[in-house]
């Protein structure tokens, strides 16, 4: 058997390196395509897209060719002890390669494919595919292979076209994920891939059966990998120059957004007196003293994903299209996050729900993103103080220039956990407290629950929300002992409420009510008087988006969602209607709900429509704000008025939406969301 020498060894590991860098190219320019950065004008995105994507996978490529050839060493001498392998050497060689170099092709082709089942899937597709085609291959198609300069030729090219493909089809940032959409968005990945597993195979056939060492070759990969390093070391180098803000903010001010998952805002004490005599948020009043409080603020949705989409795109659930509990969030949407990199901000995020993750589409634009949540138990997981803890570390480690951080609070969304700093939950001595308090016991037991048990079931929800304050304060107070307030907006906002059983019903997801969609909203903006401590006026939580950019001073390019900073200084009012909706078509019980709702603020007037009951829910909330009366038959003529308005906005949805990838759970995924209640 053949002896793998260092410098075949040195030979293997920088192979593989140079098919790294070009595989990442691959995958740079397939990001950059995806979030539609070149038709926004966003070259300082597409540029460090490129260039993160390229010197990742080159290290990657290092590392992963150098732990090849070992384990190739390792095979041979375990083969070598084998009995009576001595007459098949290289054939033995060849298989125990062959088997090994498969499986790191199609781990290493997922591992770097940047999220999404669409790619991961498409590149260990494609790299089985190849792998079997050149297995079948004829020799001549070996002896090509062999060369390192015309492998290198042929990847480039077929990169090229991909790129080509690319930018004729996915240039407008529209994907309906046809099957030649797909195959279009992801060409450049899946002929990077390709050429990859090729010199891989080339590798394989070199390791099996050596040819004699040629110096021109040997020096030639030298040369071709000291560029692939020497390419990562100037795409890094040229950083301060290539990647320069194409956006420019005239206030560039640091932001803060503290979102807070499942806070009733009558739980907060922003609104007036302690709830029960329990002052829950003293840090949040305490903050929102600095700046307003919107009083009457809406969310788009009942439940987080689409939530928190809209609060971060400025858009409607329809028009972003995260609105299922198998859906994610697109990379062609522009985050504010994304607009915020491209305006030269360092950007980082803490999360602590899943729904807010990485694998949700949650990640793009951020250069640090952080996932604190237990992904076995994460409904039970207490991250409040984790949460701070990560935002506290981007804060010290921040650079030169303004910053972005989002930071998600978990902790109020159940289960409810009972907190030893506070005794609101420790007089209840009944049955529950020795029950599981996860939402799908609670459910199934709701006919048990009498008036003690949701004085109980309040009051471990009210020690969640105070915990969470204290987490909060502490990172407020950080920024002021560290001299970032003058110049830092915070702003704060919920993605939604929670039922009490207020109409039958526990936890979030399938309602509309005003203890599900009316949340806390507070802004603190350095520099601007606001015109009162408060906002009556309804107001959409979208708008956190376009208020943001407007108080930096930021101009992107085409519609999104209107600022609220006119209404904060009293020289405009917010838009006269309030719009949000629960759109889920009828589905099968084990992937998702069956919930179609929509619901309009004008004024004092709300309207929800069932639209799968095909019914009409009228409340007047001037004399009716928990909504236990139905007007609609009662006043006809004010149900038509508002009717003309929500269904023109249906209308409007139904012909701007978009339509995104859905996928088949696993029975993890479908545990957890049983565990939470969506199921």
């Amino acid at each position: 058997m053949a002896k793998l020498t260092p410098a075949e060894v040195l030979r293997t590991t920088l192979t593989w390196g140079v098919s790294s860098a070009i595989l990442g190219l691959g995958l740079g320019v397939e990001e950059v395509v995806s979030h539609g950065y070149l038709a926004l004008g966003f070259t300082r995105s597409a540029y460090l897209d490129v260039r993160d994507a390229s010197i990742s996978t080159v290290v990657l490529g290092l590392a992963c060719g150098l732990g090849f050839a070992l384990v190739v060493v390792a095979g041979r001498r375990l083969w070598s002890l084998v009995p009576g392998t001595e007459a098949v050497p290289r054939l033995a060689a060849w298989r125990f390669a062959a088997g090994v170099t498969a499986g790191l092709a199609i781990l290493l082709a997922a591992s770097v494919a940047p999220g999404g089942i669409d790619r991961g899937t498409a590149l260990a597709v494609t790299v089985s595919a190849v792998g079997l085609s050149a297995l079948l291959a004829t020799r001549r198609v070996w002896t090509f292979v062999v060369r390192f300069r015309d492998v290198l030729a042929a990847s480039v090219a077929s990169v090229l076209f991909a790129v080509i493909m690319i930018s004729v089809t996915g240039l407008s940032g529209r994907f309906c994920f046809s099957f030649a959409e797909v195959v279009a968005r992801n060409s450049a990945v899946l002929a990077a891939s390709a050429a990859f597993l090729v010199l891989i195979l080339a590798q394989l056939r070199r390791l099996a059966s050596p040819p004699p060492p040629r110096r021109g070759s040997r020096r030639s990969l030298i040369v071709a990998a000291l560029g692939a390093l020497a390419l990562s070391a100037a795409l890094w180098a040229l950083t301060p120059v290539a990647a320069r803000p194409t956006l420019r903010p005239s206030n560039p001010k640091n932001v803060v957004l503290i979102g807070i998952d499942t806070l009733r805002a009558d739980h907060t004490t922003l609104l007036g007196a302690p709830l029960e005599g329990r002052d829950l948020t003293p840090n949040l009043r305490a903050l929102a003293s600095r700046g307003v409080v919107f009083q009457d603020a809406v969310s788009q949705s009942s439940w987080t994903l689409p939530s928190f989409a809209s609060i971060l795109t400025g858009k409607y659930p329809q028009q972003h299209g995260a609105m299922f509990l198998t859906g994610t969030l697109r990379e062609a949407e522009t985050t504010l996050a994304e607009v915020l990199r491209e305006a030269g901000y360092a950007t980082g995020a803490v999360v602590s729900h899943f729904f807010v993750d990485s694998r949700h589409g949650f990640s793009q634009g951020f250069e640090r993103f952080r996932e604190h949540y237990d992904p076995v138990a994460v409904h039970s997981f207490v991250s409040s103080d984790g949460v701070t803890d990560r935002a506290i570390d981007f804060l010290r480690g921040r650079r030169d220039g303004p910053f972005f951080l989002f930071t998600q609070y978990f902790d109020p969304h159940y289960d409810y956990m009972d907190h030893p700093d506070w005794t609101f939950a420790d007089d209840y001595t009944g049955w529950l407290r020795e029950d599981p308090r996860d939402i799908y016991n609670l459910t199934s037991k709701r006919h048990l629950l009498e008036a003690p048990e949701m004085d109980y079931l309040r009051a471990l929800y009210d020690e969640d929300i105070a915990h969470t304050d204290a987490a909060i304060g502490r990172l407020i107070r950080w920024i002021d002992d560290a001299g970032l307030a003058g110049d830092t907006a915070i702003v704060v906002v919920a993605d939604h409420g929670e039922e009490f059983l207020e109409r039958g019903a526990l936890g979030h997801t399938i309602s509309l009510n005003e203890e599900i969609v009316r949340v806390p909203l507070v802004a603190v903006l350095p520099g601007t008087t606001p015109a009162g401590p408060a906002v009556a006026a309804a107001v959409e939580t979208r708008t956190v988006f376009g208020t943001v950019l407007d108080y930096l001073g930021i101009e992107l390019p085409g519609e999104h969602a209107p600022s609220l900073l006119p209404t904060i200084r009293g020289v405009g009012e917010p838009p006269a209607q309030v719009f949000s909706s629960v759109w889920m078509p009828p589905d099968r019980a084990d992937v998702g709900k069956s919930v179609l709702l929509s619901s309009l603020r004008s004024g004092h007037w709300k309207l929800i429509v069932d639209h799968l009951r095909k019914r009409e829910f009228l409340h007047d909330l001037s004399v009716d704000p928990g909504e236990t009366v139905n007007l609609a038959e009662r006043n006809p003529e004010k149900l038509g008025e508002l009717l003309v308005i929500l269904d023109a906005w249906v209308e409007e949805m139904r012909a701007t939406g978009v339509e995104v990838p859905r996928f088949d759970p696993s029975d993890e995924l479908r545990e957890k969301l049983r565990a939470l209640g969506y199921l």
